[in-house]
């Protein structure tokens, strides 16, 4: 890990060394003396870094490298902070020569560091033949190609191994009728990694399960739960929505829960449950109809399960037997072929292989991981014996964190920070692949590698972590078959967290930790004591979950800051232009609702995020800063974009920005791959086409008019038109035009179309796209009367919307249409009269039919509705009125 930190210092005083040469004065030879040895000291930490696990010397020496290396990062930004006046705002000859006695003073404050520093560097060098470290190289960055897609035992087609029969039995105290129908907690118990929440999903997802209760929601329990918070999330997904004066009313959101509970039979799914009161205190907005309603639940402890219902005997988890942690080892050591062919040829290979499954104790978390590790190795004898041999450990209880720690040794040093910054997220937090890819970049986790952007590499790090088993995926996009959501399991965060103090990479802030070593690079934090929050200055990221802040005055030296859901101070807009080496600002959920004009001397920002923000205007310094990757503004409150001549080169997402006055002098944005734009009048509609004929890279696409223009509906002539994969189109379509699906990229994967009153069917023309998987016909998309999905067409659909669109009275689906689709949301169509025949549609997994007349329901309810026999295939059928 401390190969990391000399890096990243390293390719700052190289940056240092070019552009800020003016300002050095003379220390030009003293910090290239310091690059100079702590590159030397790269080519032996590799040695370094596998022999500190055994012998507290050499941890000492790595540990004094890492303190030495933030020493002098920290002595590099401060003088950057204090000089950055005078870089960016001198102008002309003298200026480059001229100083002010600051800066005077900022130059001599560094020069007598980068001296304290030699002397430091020097004597840790002697240390390394004291201890005998080696020169092995220094380690490069060379990422192995992942199998995406590949068999994986949490896909839904891949049975549960060593848990078929478990499976079966508690699917069977679900569903039990007879004197069962009195509301009753299932639970399943047992220790960390033994897979509770991988058999819970497979029952919740299990078609029987689907089809005998009316409705099913999953929730996850954090240690730190609040109750407000559960019952908030269990009404959102049963489709209520909470006014703001009562989102925080305990009272009535029991009592809402209760009263929409009490209409059918339910399953709620409790996940990851510590508490012994929670089932006390939850348990009040879940009626007892005797109507055989269910509560699934998995907790570590028998006597949280005890205690939810003491009339139902939990189900405690067994450990997998040698031949089923075997089969789970090779399953993950070989995603893409089971049986493996070379063992089944190579007996020494099946024995280590038994023997390092043997080491895993049966617990399904440690084999994953360990099966993980092995598919990043050449399968031979000697290469999976090594990693047997890092695994040689004296029996204490410890096996399971013993083997994920041997994982995280494993990872090259670039992943392993990437790794250890997940823990930055609360507990059994989804987190967003994108936001978090962009914080690697900003924290300069991610370096240029030839033709790919930091965000290509960016992903192929995280879906190599995921192959490796260290990160679990939640969500595939359905556009780019990239990892859109994904989390960590809660003893690979806690193993995390344990690096992280180890390595002073991460310090979180809430109810049970508490308190920062100095030195420590990162903070999180959550449900915190609002006064008390941090003292560190030295911070390069602080990640904030609605937790109320003071100021940020302080945290001069912070590259990435993410306020999510904060209550912002006042002067947060002013405080923050002071952090000039900040490179992503997330300010989600917050309630800023204006930027200051001093946002344009943060000259280092890649990333701004002002999504559920107020801010609707932008100040035009924003668009002078020409390191900007990715500005996220709202879809109802779009901002003024840039303004022509904006240099904008490294630009790559800017959603979502009105349409500006646009003359021949564009904004230089031609790198720029997902697009927004909003305009609610018909004018700029020329230039805005001139200017998407500018933009080769463009792969997604969301424009907004009152009347869509012809020059902008009709994309053949666009150079993007074969790269677009992600499109809508909102606004009315123009009348001169028939909808023809060939100005639409013939590629596209996902497609919205919102406002447009398409007076004809458009599915003949849509089912012409041969690959798309998802289709949103928004509000008043259409205004015929009739739409007919005929057979052969949609062969990739796997999302169908239909919302809002009150002219529609009939629906046909015929058969052989729709091979692949999962999911069917029918929304607010009031004329609409029946269901299609969807016992055609023999994939469909989940159907949702909301805010329709009651006639419509009446029509679909088991066992007398008319359109009865046409969903009782379907696992999952959801009904909000």
């Amino acid at each position: 890990m401390v190969q990391a930190v000399v890096s990243g210092v390293v390719d700052k005083l190289s940056d240092l060394l070019i552009t800020e040469a003016v300002f050095l004065y003379g220390l030009n030879d003293q910090i290239e003396l310091i690059k100079l040895r702590l590159h030397q000291m790269q080519c032996f930490l590799k040695d370094a870094d596998s022999k500190q696990q055994k012998d507290e010397r050499v941890k000492g020496w790595v540990k004094d490298i890492r303190n030495v290396a933030y020493e002098t990062e920290d002595a590099i930004d401060t003088f950057l902070v204090e000089t950055a006046p005078s870089q960016w705002k001198g102008v002309g000859v003298f200026m480059k020569y001229a100083q002010k006695p600051a800066e005077l003073f900022a130059q001599h404050k560094l020069g007598e560091k980068i001296s304290k520093i030699q002397a430091k560097l020097k004597i840790i060098l002697e240390g390394r033949i004291i201890f005998g470290i080696d020169n092995l190289g220094e380690e490069r960055r060379e990422v192995v190609s992942v199998v995406r897609g590949a068999v994986n035992p949490d896909d839904d087609d891949y049975e549960i191994i060593g848990f078929k029969n478990e499976k079966r039995k508690l699917i069977d105290q679900l569903v039990a009728s007879g004197n069962e129908q009195r509301r009753r907690v299932v639970s399943i118990v047992g220790q960390g990694g033994l897979g509770k929440t991988t058999l819970a999903q497979k029952v919740y997802n299990d078609n029987e399960i689907k089809r005998h209760f009316d409705v099913s929601i999953w929730l996850t329990i954090s240690r730190d739960f609040k109750l407000v918070d559960i019952l908030k999330k269990g009404l959102r997904k049963l489709g209520i929505v909470i006014s703001k004066e009562k989102e925080n009313d305990e009272e009535f959101l029991l009592k809402e829960m209760k009263r929409v509970l009490s209409e059918g039979r339910y399953l709620i799914v409790l996940d990851d449950v510590w508490a012994k009161n929670l089932f006390a205190l939850f348990g009040r907005a879940l009626p007892d109809v005797g109507n055989g309603s269910r509560v699934l639940m998995t907790s570590r402890f028998l006597a949280v399960a005890k205690q939810a219902d003491p009339g139902s005997m939990p189900h405690e988890l067994r450990f997998l037997n040698e031949e089923e942690s075997l089969k789970l080892l090779l399953v993950k050591a070989f995603p893409d072929q089971y049986p493996p062919s070379i063992c089944l040829a190579n007996n020494d290979l099946v024995e280590v292989a038994k023997q390092l499954a043997k080491r895993c104790d049966g617990l399904p978390l440690a084999l994953v991981v360990i099966g993980g590790l092995l598919s990043m190795k050449v399968p031979n004898y000697n290469d999976w014996n090594r990693v047997l041999q890092t695994m040689d450990w004296q029996s204490d209880g410890s096996e399971c964190m013993q083997v994920l720690a041997t994982s995280y040794q494993d990872l090259p040093y670039y992943l392993k920070q990437c790794f250890l910054y997940m823990a930055c997220f609360p507990e059994d937090y989804v987190i967003h692949a994108g936001p978090l890819m962009r914080m690697w970049i900003a924290e300069g986790f991610i370096k240029p590698e030839g033709r790919w952007t930091m965000e290509d590499t960016a992903e192929r790090y995280l879906e190599e972590l995921t192959q490796r088993c260290m990160v679990q995926i939640s969500e595939r996009s359905l556009k780019y078959g990239t990892i859109e959501r994904c989390r960590i399991h809660d003893l690979l965060r806690e193993l995390a967290i344990k690096e992280s103090k180890e390595e002073n990479f991460l310090q979180l802030n809430n109810h049970r930790m508490k308190g920062q070593h100095p030195n420590t690079r990162r903070a999180s934090h959550f449900q915190t004591d609002v006064v008390k929050f941090c003292e560190n200055t030295n911070l390069r990221s602080l990640l904030i979950f609605d937790v109320h802040i003071a100021s940020l005055i302080k945290f001069r030296l912070l590259c990435v800051l993410e306020l999510k859901g904060v209550l912002c101070i006042k002067n947060l807009a002013n405080e923050v232009t002071n952090m000039v080496h900040l490179s992503y600002l997330g300010l989600r959920r917050t309630w800023i609702s204006s930027l200051s004009e001093k946002i344009g001397s943060l000259k280092k920002l890649q990333t701004l995020d002002i999504r559920e923000t107020y801010v609707t205007t932008v100040p035009f310094s924003l668009w002078e800063i020409t390191t900007l990757r990715h500005v996220h503004a709202s879809w109802n409150r779009p901002i003024n974009g840039p303004h022509n001549g904006s240099k904008l080169e490294h630009l790559l997402t800017l959603k979502y920005v009105k349409v500006m006055a646009w003359k021949k002098d564009f904004p230089h944005m031609k790198n720029i791959r997902k697009l927004g734009i909003r305009n609610r009048d018909n004018h700029d509609s020329k230039a805005t086409a001139q200017l998407l004929k500018n933009l080769e890279h463009l792969c997604s696409l969301s424009v907004e008019w009152q009347i869509l223009p012809e020059e902008i509906v009709d994309m053949r002539s666009f150079p993007s038109y074969k790269n677009i994969r992600n499109l809508g189109l909102l606004g009315e379509w123009p009348q001169s035009m028939m909808f023809n699906a060939a100005m639409i990229p013939k590629h596209v994967t996902q497609l919205v179309l919102y406002r447009t009153r398409l007076e004809q069917d458009p599915m003949p023309e849509l089912k012409k796209l041969p690959s798309i998987k998802f289709l949103d016909l928004g509000r008043h998309a259409i205004t015929c009367k009739k739409m007919v999905c005929s057979s052969g067409g949609f062969l990739q659909l796997q999302r169908l919307y239909v919302t809002e669109n009150d002219s529609l009275e009939e629906l046909n689906v015929e058969q052989g249409s729709f091979p692949f689709l999962k999911y069917l949301w029918i929304v607010a169509c009031w004329k609409l009269r029946m269901l299609p025949e969807l016992h055609y549609v023999t994939s469909l997994q989940k159907l949702e039919i909301s805010v329709m007349l009651h006639e419509f329901k009446l029509r679909m309810v088991h066992p007398d509705g008319e359109d009865w026999h046409k969903i009782k295939h379907i696992p999952e059928v959801a009904y909000i009125f």
